[in-house]
């Protein structure tokens, strides 16, 4: 996708500002990595770095002189393989569940009968409205699940229950890794879509995941249907494509809101490969209506619940503030601190407070910004489980004997230390394709921008944001996508 100078330019110091930003992130990872499920040493994880690297790069070459055919059954080999994996990852990784999953899992077993919020417990009314209404719409939409097995005449008690969610997991991972093969198919060369499933089976954090049913596997489909909704408003110019993406959005946001950045990165894509007559009437009519039909949906979710708007939820700078303690994530001291602010004062009262205390720390205390940033960076960027374990070393219904001992038993550091070097390769394969553009002599707008800038704003956003490494998760087919595609790049020109 060609366009004019300006575009270009824009373009140019973007890619140079994710070239400074990710070598930032990324170096300070290998350097200070995560210690918090095992005590990784930088030297050992920088040998498996250049193992793997060197082992995809032959592999690549490999695979590029494979014809189309021998290509694509590959990859549905792979598909095929990850589907048997996460399907035995669902068994042996199974551990009683804890945290939100099961909080979101026991309140819509007790709302899933009359809809009635009376119905659920107070813990379960208070976390769910009082500190965190972001879960609702998937608290509605298990509560529907458990109605439509009830339907089905398939009984459950309410310790039960929340078992007949993880497999949906394995449906919404294979549907998205899908859609982005069938993406990397239309825009690339085949053996680049092939790369793409050999890097999904072998990003190792999918299949523990798949036994915790949370935000982030829904999250993932929506955002490969926003990508493929705008690749389709792309070839077609139809407009029900561009209806169709703000639907998903809607949907997306509800369920995790730091989807909407890949909303702004389709608008930043769009607004720069075409004229602005054609770009302004759709991305204005887009916008505003999202303006307006988001704030309606979650107004509409809060009404349905009965909770007045004072009582509903966190006040926004909650999570930033509780970004600079130690870990640079969640912590119960601060969920109990803006608790006892709630109890005592208005929320908008409650949100001043916390904004002078997230002013005055940013400027009086910048050493403990510093230290909050370097956990957050060195705990999202080198936690390559994307916190998938953290169920199974906490209470697996499995003991971790014969290879199982390796993943989450006593020997777990051969599995931590391979997903770690694992994540952080791919996120070397991405710089190094950054790299590789910028001294290209004729830079291009390519469809794979969109991925860059929505990953890019997700980095942005989470060092600002209460995070940890699953904050990444929902974005993870983006980053292989762009991986594949950088790893292509040094044999084969894209097609677009």
């Amino acid at each position: 996708m060609k366009r004019h100078t300006p575009a270009l330019l824009l373009q140019r110091l973007f890619l140079v500002l994710f070239v400074i930003m990710a070598t930032l992130l990324v170096g300070y990872a290998i350097y200070h990595p995560c210690q918090r499920l095992w005590p990784l040493k930088s030297f050992t994880l920088v040998i498996l770095i250049l193992i793997i690297l060197g082992t995809l790069g032959l592999l690549t070459y490999y695979l590029h002189r494979w014809s189309a055919i021998h290509l694509h059954l590959l990859s549905l080999f792979n598909l095929g393989l990850i589907v048997i994996l996460a399907c035995l990852a669902l068994y042996y990784f199974k551990a009683q569940p804890h945290w939100d999953a099961i909080i979101c899992s026991n309140t819509a077993y007790h709302l899933y009968p009359q809809f009635n919020w009376h119905d659920v417990t107070a813990y379960e009314h208070n976390y769910a409205l009082n500190d965190y209404p972001n879960n609702l719409g998937l608290i509605y939409f298990e509560a529907c699940f458990f109605k439509l097995l009830a339907f089905l005449n398939i009984h459950f008690s309410i310790t039960q229950a929340y078992y007949y969610l993880p497999p949906l997991n394995i449906f919404l991972l294979i549907s998205s890794l899908w859609l982005a093969y069938r993406l990397l198919q239309r825009h690339c060369h085949a053996y680049v879509a092939a790369l793409f499933t050999v890097l999904s089976l072998l990003m190792s954090a999918f299949f523990p995941a798949v036994t915790i049913f949370y935000t982030d596997y829904p999250a993932m489909l929506v955002i490969m249907l926003m990508l493929t909704c705008y690749d389709q408003l792309l070839t077609t110019h139809a407009w029900r494509y561009l209806l169709l993406l703000g639907l998903i959005t809607i949907i997306g946001v509800i369920i995790k809101f730091n989807i909407f950045i890949v909303l702004i990165g389709i608008t930043i894509h769009y607004a720069l490969t075409h004229n602005w007559r054609q770009w302004l009437g759709k991305l204005m009519l887009l916008w505003l209506s999202l303006i307006i039909l988001i704030p309606v949906t979650n107004t509409a979710l809060r009404l349905s619940t009965g909770t007045p708007a004072a009582k509903y939820g966190m006040p926004v700078i909650h999570w930033p503030l509780m970004s600079l303690n130690a870990s640079g994530g969640y912590t119960d001291a601060g969920e109990a601190y803006t608790e006892r602010l709630k109890a005592r004062y208005p929320k908008q009262t409650v949100a001043k407070i916390e904004t002078k205390q997230y002013i005055d720390i940013w400027k009086h205390q910048p050493q403990r910004v510093w230290r909050a940033l370097q956990a957050k960076v060195s705990w999202v960027y080198s936690e390559g489980t994307y916190q998938s374990l953290k169920y199974c070393l906490v209470s697996p219904l499995h003991q971790p004997r014969g290879l199982l001992k390796y993943c989450y038993g006593s020997q777990r550091g051969y599995f931590i230390y391979w997903c770690s070097a694992f994540n952080l390769v791919v996120w070397l394969i991405v710089l190094g394709g950054v790299w590789y553009r910028l001294f290209q002599r004729h830079l291009t707008i390519t469809f794979w921008d969109v991925a860059l800038i929505s990953v890019f704003g997700n980095m942005l956003f989470l060092l600002f944001w209460e995070a940890n490494s699953r904050y990444m998760f929902a974005f993870l087919p983006m980053l292989l996508m762009l991986a594949s595609v950088s790893l292509g790049s040094f044999f084969l020109k894209k097609k677009t």
